[in-house]
């Protein structure tokens, strides 16, 4: 038994400092001085193990890390796109929900070149979009992505079924 809680007590501990290195220290600075009391959201996608719900990308195409998370803050959770500006970060909102009305369960990264529609709706997709850079997708975990990508100097929505 005392086998068993101190391997538990490693893995805990092993699994808190790779979080720790997914985040960058000046990220976490910058969400906590602008999103006081925030904590990260798991996704939580069928079939698939839990998992912070942060991922990077170059989603503006200027070369640099940029990142996205999911967060809770009070009883919303919200996606936040985050680019790097040098010595910081710009934020940019890009969903809100509460959490009874919560349907992302998690955050990928959309490739680059990939497409994406303008309706969510299967008999009328409209014109597929080729994605000029990287995207952040938001899904729902049973087959429907929402697509943030970065065209004209802001976030536009699309779909991938």
């Amino acid at each position: 038994m005392t086998k068993v809680l101190i391997s538990l007590a490693i893995v805990t501990l092993l699994t808190g400092s790779v979080f720790c290195q997914t985040m960058p220290a000046r990220l976490r600075m910058f969400l906590s001085r602008n999103y006081p009391g925030w904590t990260i959201t798991e996704s939580f996608q069928v079939g698939q193990p839990r998992r912070p719900a942060l991922v990077d990308g170059d989603f503006n195409g200027d070369g640099r890390r940029d990142y996205a998370v999911l967060i809770t803050k009070g009883e919303r959770i919200y996606a936040i796109a985050l680019f790097e500006t040098g010595g910081s970060y710009q934020a940019f909102n890009l969903l809100g929900q509460t959490r009874e009305d919560r349907w992302i369960a998690g955050i990928d990264v959309a490739e680059r070149n990939g497409e994406v529609f303008q309706s969510e709706d299967p008999s009328n997709p409209g014109k597929p979009i080729r994605l000029k850079t990287e995207a952040i997708s938001l899904n729902d975990g049973e087959g429907m992505s929402q697509v943030f990508y970065w065209s004209g100097g802001r976030f536009r929505t699309g779909y991938i079924r």
